[in-house]
């Protein structure tokens, strides 16, 4: 969640964090499921695999009950998220260091 903090902060600037505190708070948190994910209402059912809360309590879940199986797609959605978010830091770094130097005389 840190890269695609940075990320949305780099495009939004300091709105970006409240828009990860949206993602990660307010629609991360009840769609992860925790020890019930079959009594979730589908809304939250189909979203939570995707958010990284989702992801982490599955992955957790597999560890500890599951001998560690049926982890690949929530290692995939967690990786995803650090993979997009650093790719999307670094591009708007790129375009804001563009930005500045084409301002300076």
């Amino acid at each position: 969640m840190g890269a695609a903090t940075l990320a949305l902060q780099g495009l939004f600037g300091t709105i970006g964090i409240g828009l990860v505190i949206l993602l990660v708070v307010i629609l991360g948190n009840p769609s992860a499921g925790g020890a019930l994910p079959p009594l979730l209402p589908p809304f939250w059912k189909a979203i939570g695999p995707a958010l990284p809360p989702g992801a982490g309590t599955w992955s957790t879940r597999s560890i500890a009950y599951f001998d560690d199986n049926a982890m690949t797609t929530s290692l995939l959605v967690l990786a995803a998220w650090a993979v997009a978010g650093t790719a999307v830091t670094m591009a708007a770094a790129a375009a804001r260091r563009r930005a500045n130097a084409t301002q300076i005389p």
